[in-house]
Parts: C-alpha cells; sequence; structure tokens
C-alpha cells in the first residue's frame, strides 16, 4: 500500500487509468512537473494518456489502507527512522541497534 513516488504509505489514494494507484498529491504533483506538462503518462507502467485523467479519492482503496494501518502496520518505517536490517525490502522499524555491529532488529 506505498505510493511509487513518494514511498509512503498511501495517502488519499488515486487509481489512474491504467490501474496504478498514487497518493492523489503525488500524482497530481508528478503530471504538474514541466517535464510532464502536457503529457501525461504513468510513473509506473509509463501508459500515456490523450487528455489528463480525471483524479478523484478512491475511496474503497482508502479505506482498506485505514484497515491496514490500524492492524498494526504502524511498524512500518517512516523515511527519517530507521528500519531493520535483517527484513529487507520490508521497510520495518527497528527497535533496537546494536552498537559493535551496526545492525537494526525489529
Amino acid at each position: 500500500f506505498c505510493c511509487p513516488v513518494c514511498l509512503e504509505v498511501l495517502r488519499d489514494p488515486a487509481t489512474i487509468p491504467c490501474g496504478h494507484s498514487y497518493c492523489l498529491d503525488c500524482i497530481e504533483d508528478y503530471w504538474n512537473t514541466a517535464k510532464q506538462r502536457d503529457q501525461y503518462s504513468c510513473p509506473q507502467c509509463r501508459q500515456v494518456f490523450k487528455t489528463k485523467p480525471l483524479l478523484s479519492r478512491n475511496t474503497v482503496l482508502g479505506e482498506v489502507v485505514e484497515k491496514f494501518m490500524k492492524s498494526g502496520a504502524q511498524h512500518l518505517a517512516k523515511a527519517e527512522e530507521v528500519k531493520c536490517s535483517t527484513c529487507k525490502g520490508r521497510n520495518i522499524r527497528a527497535a533496537k541497534s546494536c552498537l559493535v555491529c551496526l545492525e537494526s532488529y525489529c
């Protein structure tokens, strides 16, 4: 449930016509950059849309993300937090760090 643009848990998720989902603000900002102006494409699959797709909050996905966060996923590490060294690719917040080997563990 992470946004491919900001790499955080989706905030106000919006799903574009190709099926990929982003934070509403992230996809708006991406499309508003000078590089993307008047050319709207998916940052993941690069599908090009002739006109700017109408964006609205995907309420079903938003509810799923909200339930996911309430289910204990609050242990996911934020960008400024230390991540568990052994849980590769899972972005789990570390609870302890070893000062000898410099590894962090959840």
